[in-house]
This record gives C-alpha cells, structure tokens and sequence, in this order.
C-alpha cells in the first residue's frame, strides 16, 4: 500500500493537470469564437500554462495577431466619424482597408468622408463667387442683380452642404449689399426690420422671444404652441443689432 501511493498521488497530479488543460483549451477556443481581444490574450497565456496542445495556442495567437490590427482600425473608425474631419477620416478608412475590414464596416466614415469633401467643394465655390461678384458694376442692374442671384445659389448650396454657418456670414452681407443695391438703382422703399429685445419686466413674466433671424434677409417667427414657423423677408434684419450697424446699412440713402 506504502509502494502505491506516489502511483496514486502521481495519477490524481496527472488527472488535475489533464483537466486544466482540457478547461484552458476549451477557454481558449471560446475566446477565439468570440474574437474577445482581452479574453483571447489571457485565454493563450492560460493555455500555454496549462500545457495546451501547441497546435491550438498557435492558431490562437494567429487569429490575435489578425484581428488586433482590425480592433485598432475600428477604434480609430469610431473616433473619425465622431470628429468629422476629412484628414482623420481619411486616415482611418485607410487603416481599415490595410486591416482588411469589410466595406460595410466603414461604409459610415465613407459616407462622411464623401460628405465633407462635398462641403469643401461647395466652400471653395463659394468663395470663388465672392471674388467674382467683388468687382461688379454696382450702376448696372443688370450686373448687380446677376451676381446677386449667383451668389444666392453658392450660399444655398453651400449650406445644404454643411457649410458652417460663420462661413456664410461675409457672403450673406454682401448679398445682403447686392440686394439693397438692385432696391436703389428700381428706386424701391427699403424695408427694415429691428427686433427688439425683452424688457427686465417681460423677461420676469415669463414672456420668451419667438423670433430668431434666419439670415440677414430672413426672420423666423414662432406662430403657435407647437413650434410652427412663419419666414419674412426684409431688406435686412437686426435683432437688435448696434445703431453702427444699421446707420451703416443706411448711411446711402
């Protein structure tokens, strides 16, 4: 009895032993079916502890060494689409083409992509037709009207791209200008609005502002509780604006 208990002792060590390496290795491949990057690398160095067939940790360890690079370019997908710049975008649709990625992974920061060159396309148009219009001849109505008219369309285009709207400032006043011009030379009234803002007493009451200018050209007014909108067009908008500002819209009559 004395003689068999190493035997035993050796066979029991030897059971335990086949048992972690049977639970490592079944971790292992549960790890690889679930391409779980964290679980896999603790998944192969419990593997290799425990004496897990050779065969299996490298085919593990082949399937980290893939999908790593894959789990970084998804990251870095996910950071592009949420910064929207065309640079990181970019960049990150590149990294997901070398990590083999397929194509509905980033079919989004595609689309972005597609759509931030757009804006600077339209942004680069823009700004061509503001140089074209600078010179024209403001006695002519028929020059001022057609670059008016030119530059109305850029504006509109730009900004059904996306275009920023402090980029569109300078281009709304000097089609603002171009308007009021074309109004001077038909011998028109001009017709300005100036909002005023709420006194501390509506203010105390309660009482909200239900107007917002929409361009230079352009009043929203709210026109009931349930956030229907009315647009009015004016020669210029003020809400409330500086008396510099108007006199300087005014200062040519």
């Amino acid at each position: 009895d004395d003689a068999s208990e190493p035997t035993l002792v050796a066979a029991q060590a030897s059971r335990e032993r086949a048992a972690r390496r049977a639970a490592a290795e079944a971790e292992l491949a549960a790890a690889v079916q679930a391409l779980d990057l964290g679980r896999l690398r603790a998944a192969i160095q419990g593997a290799e502890a425990a004496g897990a067939e050779p065969d299996k940790v490298q085919h593990a360890k082949q399937v980290l060494e893939e999908e790593e690079p894959k789990q970084r370019a998804r990251e870095a997908l996910k950071a592009a689409c949420e910064a929207r710049t065309k640079e990181a975008l970019m960049q990150a649709i590149e990294a997901a083409k070398a990590a083999k990625l397929e194509a509905s992974e980033y079919s989004e920061a595609a689309d972005l992509l597609r759509k931030e060159e757009e804006k600077e396309r339209m942004l680069a148009a823009l700004k061509k037709c503001m140089e074209d219009v600078k010179d024209v001849d403001m006695k002519s109505i028929d020059a001022v009207r057609a670059a008016k008219e030119a530059l109305s369309a850029a504006i509109a285009t730009a900004q059904a791209a996306g275009v920023p709207e402090a980029e569109l400032k300078d281009p709304e006043l000097r089609r603002k200008k171009l308007h009021n011009t074309v109004e001077d030379l038909k011998g028109s009234i001009r017709v300005f609005c100036r909002v005023r803002p709420l006194s501390s007493k509506e203010n105390h009451s309660g009482d909200t502002d239900v107007t917002k200018q929409a361009d230079p050209m352009t009043l929203e007014v709210v026109k009931d509780a349930e956030g229907g909108k009315e647009r009015y067009s004016y020669d210029a908008v003020f809400t409330p604006g500086t008396q510099e500002e108007i006199f300087e819209d005014c200062k040519d009559l």
